[in-house]
């Protein structure tokens, strides 16, 4: 597998392991969204995002994902929550507008990830770089990384790294035994915290 994307503004979805693809729906119907499978790619994409949803009645849809490493993932989360319990993958892209978004198991060689008011929470190994930029929201990260070669930008928010905070500065931590891999974390009024 290729490509895994994932597109949703208002559809709370959670991601498991399986034999093969298998999409169950509950409160929606596959009618509202475009969905492309392949040999090499899955695409999911929300196509009705302004109809009316009471808030008893969430849309969800449970994917079940065979246990593969693919190229790359790219999931873009606006006011939904998203459920990972595992993500493996070469490459990975992910947004969060004002939803939140939760990975367990999580294992990359890179990682982009951008937040606006929402929260995100990875837990897992990340091989190389990792760029994450956090406007008002939360991220958290917790697991293994590779590099422990930091590059912050911290406006009026906060950046934790393994118990240490900054906020309101510009900082480099470089280790020098290892020169490519970073963490570029960059903060305007949220939280990000990695441990």
């Amino acid at each position: 597998m290729k490509r895994i994307e994932i597109d949703v503004s208002r559809t709370d979805f959670e991601v498991k392991k399986g034999k093969e693809f298998k999409l169950s729906f509950k409160n929606c119907s596959r009618e509202d969204y475009k969905i492309i499978i392949n040999d090499s790619e899955f695409i999911l994409k929300e196509m009705n995002a302004f109809k009316t949803i009471c808030f008893w009645m969430i849309p969800k849809i449970t994917i079940s994902i065979p246990f593969n490493k693919v190229e790359t993932y790219n999931v873009k989360v606006e006011d939904s929550t998203a459920a990972f319990q595992w993500l493996k993958a070469d490459d990975i892209n992910l947004y969060t507008a004002r939803g939140s978004v939760f990975i367990n198991n999580l294992e990359c060689n890179t990682c982009n990830l951008a937040c606006g008011m929402g929260n995100t929470s990875l837990q897992g190994t990340i091989q190389q770089n990792a760029n994450f930029t956090c406007d008002m929201g939360n991220i958290i990260f917790s697991g293994y990384q590779i590099s422990s070669s930091y590059k912050l930008k911290v406006n009026s928010g906060l950046i934790t790294v393994n118990g240490l905070s900054y906020t309101n500065t510009s900082h480099k931590q470089k280790n020098t035994n290892c020169e490519s891999p970073i963490f570029d974390l960059n903060c305007n009024m949220g939280n990000i915290t990695i441990s």
